[in-house]
């Protein structure tokens, strides 16, 4: 190329083989009659990604060649005038040629490097000078950049380089995993069932473990036409007296010859009474207890009526009792099993409301007679009703006391043991603490509608003389489901908290949702190693708090890899993804490593354990621990290019020109040399805003105690020229006055010789000592306002001059803290390399 710059940039360049010899990509293109140390530089071109945009921001690159049909594979641009057409699009740039290094990119550029050329024109080619009678190019040396068209694929060398060129493969590959994991855990095994929530929290292996076991297993083997009978005597238990348990005898041989002839409770066979009540009280009907509410007896009228009406209040009038109790011959709804209602059948009475004074005295008597009978073992099911085959021991049992088996339910099932005890028959007033009562209907999951309309809340449990203490309406399971579902909310707030707080730390909604898919994905690939490789079949229901817990460390661990990403895009302006990923993934790694392994470790050490519940839960957190950590060593870094790349604002969303002169600052050497020299340690982000905040505001204040200092002196200067003036003007008040004396006149007096002398003149000095003594005034006026002026300037510089002052106490405090938190990041970082 001429040094006129008129030759085309345009121009074939011979291949290699028979057509000629290529010139190497990106070497310098020198005019003919440069020197020739100038014409062997060489730089190497950095290769142009696929979309043509700079690496940083994604700014469009103008191709010179678009317009003139199909690019060629390889075109080298060339210093034009700047008369070409191509002026606006150049490429050409200073640098010193020994800045350059063998490699495919420039140095801090990363590898897909670029120029962005657009928003302001590169001046173009100097004007050719003539030196030894030759045109010759100014000294200002040019480079030339080969931009490929196409690029072919190439295997990555690091892992922070396929980070950087290929995030969305590897976020498809994890996805692709999950998935898999996913579907391995749910079709090889049962789905999870949260239907009992107190299973596996049962000890196992310990002495209360043991006994809850022989408790069940003794459970399961009492009662009627079983192995064991809460009766010590054997003929009430056995049709054969001979036959014994003994420790040969297997247990279900011996279970089958030991037959109980009658139930616990038999029917009563009182017609009165059988019309009364449907049959005996039952273990697997509803149960209420009662107690005084004045820490008195509930043996008292008004106690009895009190619990009769709390029953019809409470649970009798609900919508829902109709369609639960059971009914009688008449289909009308059995009453309970209550001492009110006891009272009223052995005074005949048709409701228990109807009862008197004199009805609880006579059945208190009734009582206390039949009482002494009962605490010495005499008084059994098998003496009641008017039969004849009683046993012997049956004769010495009254007949009021066993012709009907109110007596003996009243005293076996609805008062407390304590009342007409041996210890306090004899009292004349016995105190009744407690009173059971039977309702007509089936405990279960049916009861729950009554439960929570109107027995949950305590005010309406209670009144002046009773109140309901206790209840089994076999709903434990099913309030404990009930309520844990109401409690989900707190979880879900929590969640909600966690990861509001990360998009707004974050600014991006986009990376919230990738980080709770990391979550999610963690506790899938959790679960199937769960049930897959450790082979655990129960899922409690405790395991879903592990959402909660692995999301806050989720959490913490994202606050911490954005930190550092801006950390490192503060310290590399200039760098590349695949740096700025290398950067930050060389310090998060050790920190992630560290955490999740004392994290999963913490975890694990729970599984000694003897709640089956709690050893389930620490294998199934400490995997989901050990499965994030892994996951997010791609998960993560990968969300942050792919955000980085296309999600954030990019160079249509700026002024292109100074963006673009900020690309080409960082690329002079003067300035890219100063920015590597940069100590390798570590800083927080908040420690470098606060020291960055600090010098802008040391920057203003110096800037402002310029501009005051300035203006004093300029004010100083004013006042100098108008002292100046008064000294005129006091010097023409003295030449005015010495001329009126020279001419006998005396200013102020007025004679009328002097009038009719020189009217004229006196007028004249009249009017110039008036003059004079307004521009006094003025001037007077003028300096005391500057003055003031002056004052006030003062007074601003010195408050100025304080505040100065406090900025740097402040700043040497901050350049203290960080120097010690700086320390402190090295010996943690030589220990983690330790």
């Amino acid at each position: 190329m001429d040094g006129g710059g008129g030759s085309s940039s345009s121009d074939p360049v011979p291949g290699p083989g028979p057509e000629g010899e290529q010139r190497p990509e990106g070497e310098l293109l020198a005019p003919e009659g440069s020197s020739p140390d100038r014409s062997q530089s060489k730089a190497v071109a950095p290769e142009a990604s696929p979309e043509r945009s700079c690496s940083l921001h994604s700014c469009p690159v103008e191709d010179p060649s678009s317009s003139s049909g199909p690019p060629p594979a390889t075109s080298t641009l060339q210093p034009v005038g700047p008369s070409s057409p191509l002026a606006p699009a150049h490429f050409t740039y200073p640098r010193a040629p020994q800045e350059y290094r063998g490699g495919s990119s420039l140095p801090g550029l990363g590898d897909r490097a670029g120029l962005c050329s657009h928003g302001s024109s590169l001046s173009p080619s100097p004007a050719p000078s003539q030196r030894d009678g030759a045109w010759k190019p100014a000294s200002v040396q040019h480079h030339v950049v080969s931009v490929r068209q196409e690029r072919a694929f190439r295997m990555p060398k690091s892992y922070s380089q396929l980070i950087a060129e290929c995030p969305v493969a590897v976020l498809l590959l994890c996805l692709a995993f999950i998935l898999l994991c996913t579907l391995a855990g749910l079709l090889g095994g049962q789905l999870p069932d949260f239907s009992k929530p107190l299973l596996g929290f049962e000890p196992r292996d310990t002495d209360i473990g043991r006994k809850l076991v022989v408790w069940r297993a003794l459970q399961a083997l009492t009662g009627p036409k079983k192995l064991l009978s809460l009766s010590p005597d054997l003929e009430l238990n056995s049709s054969n007296p001979h036959t014994t348990l003994s420790p040969a005898t297997p247990w279900s041989s011996a279970q089958e010859e030991l037959v109980r002839p009658r139930r616990m409770v038999e029917s009563l066979e009182d017609r009165g009474q059988e019309s009364f009540f449907c049959g005996p009280p039952e273990k697997s009907y509803a149960q209420l207890v009662f107690m005084s509410t004045s820490a008195g007896s509930l043996w008292n009228l008004h106690a009895i009526h009190s619990m009769c009406r709390m029953e019809h209040d409470q649970i009798r009038s609900h919508p829902s009792f109709g369609a639960l109790c059971q009914r009688t011959a008449a289909n009308e709804c059995c009453p309970s099993w209550s001492l009110g209602n006891y009272v009223a059948v052995l005074s005949n009475r048709s409701s228990c409301l109807d009862i008197t004074q004199a009805d609880t005295t006579r059945t208190l008597a009734l009582l206390r007679a039949c009482a002494l009978y009962y605490h010495r073992g005499a008084l059994v099911p098998s003496c009641l009703g008017p039969g004849k085959d009683k046993p012997p021991r049956c004769t010495q049992v009254p007949t009021k006391c066993s012709q009907s088996s109110a007596v003996y339910q009243l005293l076996h099932f609805l008062l407390d043991r304590d009342f007409l005890s041996p210890q306090t028959a004899d009292y004349q007033v016995p105190s009744l603490k407690y009173s059971l009562l039977f309702l007509p209907t089936l405990k279960g999951a049916s009861m729950m509608g009554i439960y929570l309309d109107r027995l949950a809340m305590p005010w309406g449990l209670s009144d002046n003389y009773t109140s309901v203490t206790g209840m089994d309406l076999g709903l434990k399971q099913e309030l404990l489901r009930h309520y844990l579902a109401q409690d989900t909310v707190y979880p879900l707030l929590a969640l909600a908290a966690i990861f509001l707080s990360i998009a707004l730390y974050l600014r991006s909604l986009f990376l919230t949702l990738m980080v709770l898919l990391g979550v999610l994905g963690s506790l899938l690939v959790a679960f199937f190693l769960y049930r897959v490789a450790f082979r655990m079949a129960y899922f409690p229901f405790v395991n879903l708090a592990a959402l909660v817990l692995l999301s806050s460390v989720c959490a913490n661990h994202t606050l911490i890899f954005f930190d550092l990403w801006r950390l490192s895009k503060s310290q590399l302006p200039s760098g590349g993804l695949a740096q700025r990923v290398g950067r930050t993934m060389h310090h998060f790694g050790y920190l992630l490593l560290v955490s999740g392994l004392t994290t999963g470790a913490a975890f694990y050490a729970s599984y000694l354990s003897r709640l089956p519940a709690v050893r389930c839960f620490a294998l199934y957190m400490g995997t989901a621990v050990l499965a994030h950590l892994a996951l997010t060593l791609a998960w993560l870094p990968s969300s942050a290019v792919l955000h980085e790349r296309y999600l954030a604002r990019g160079c249509a969303s700026q002024a292109r020109g100074p963006l673009c002169n900020s690309i080409a600052h960082t690329l002079n050497p003067s300035t890219s040399s100063s920015k590597y020299n940069y100590h390798y340690s570590y800083k927080p982000l908040s420690k470098q805003k606060s020291e960055e905040e600090l010098k802008d505001k040391n920057q203003l204040l110096e800037a402002v105690n310029k501009q005051l200092h300035q203006k004093l002196i300029e004010t100083q200067g004013e006042l100098k020229d108008l002292t100046q003036k008064v000294e005129l003007l006091e010097k023409f008040q003295d030449n005015c006055l010495a001329i009126l004396e020279s001419k006998g006149l005396t200013p102020g007096s007025e004679t009328l010789a002097s009038q009719q002398d020189s009217t004229e003149d006196h007028m004249d000095s009249m009017l110039l000592l008036q003059t004079l003594q307004d521009e006094l005034k003025l001037f007077n006026e003028t300096a005391k306002k500057q003055m003031e002026e002056l004052q006030a300037l003062k007074v601003k510089l010195k408050m100025k001059e304080e505040e100065r002052a406090q900025f740097l106490e402040q700043q040497t405090l901050c350049n203290s803290q960080v120097n010690d938190f700086t320390t402190a990041l090295e010996e943690m970082e030589q220990l983690l390399e330790i």
